[in-house]
């Protein structure tokens, strides 16, 4: 029997996954792995990685990596992908210019439509300088993990926005 791998060993997987894939697959990735039939890329990625335990979740979480993962040809994406350990979410999203009132309703969504909400806020960043960041946080936001994970977010927020502040007063 195959072992399940955990989110903080396949996240960084899947954002390289995606990094990889040609510019027709990805496209499909971003517009949704799951409208109609489902993109191939998606069903590959899901395969692999063995999603049938978070299958409400994977798919947004998906079509997020492909939406952040910067674009142009593959030997450039292969060197970024979407996910950057030492950048925490909560620094990305102030960095990127989300505002506190669009953070406080994204961390006040409801489980259930957390992965929708999340969709629209990294199509904000993507394009950006800041788009890559810990997607891990991202992952276990999205799944529900309670309200620790939000406030870690909120807490990287404003020590982003305080050490800002700090900067621009010297």
């Amino acid at each position: 029997m195959k072992k399940r791998s955990t989110l903080k060993e396949i996240v960084p997987r899947i954002a390289k996954t995606v990094a990889l894939l040609g510019p027709g697959p990805a496209a499909e990735l971003r517009r949704g792995p799951t409208s109609g039939a489902g993109a191939a890329a998606y069903w590959r990625i899901a395969a692999e990685y063995d999603f049938s335990v978070r299958d409400d979740i994977m798919p947004k979480f998906v079509q997020i990596v492909a939406i952040l993962t910067p674009r142009g040809n593959i030997s450039e994406r292969s060197l970024f992908s979407a996910h950057k350990a030492g950048v925490p979410m909560g620094q990305a999203f102030y960095n990127a210019g989300i505002s506190e009132l669009r953070l406080s309703r994204f961390l006040d969504t409801p489980k259930l439509m957390r992965p929708d909400s999340a969709v629209r806020i990294c199509r904000r960043l993507a394009g950006t300088e800041h788009a890559r960041f810990n997607l891990l946080s991202l992952a276990y936001f999205l799944c529900g993990t309670g309200d620790r994970v939000a406030r870690e977010i909120a807490r990287d927020y404003y020590k982003a926005e305080y050490s800002s502040n700090q900067s621009s007063e010297n």
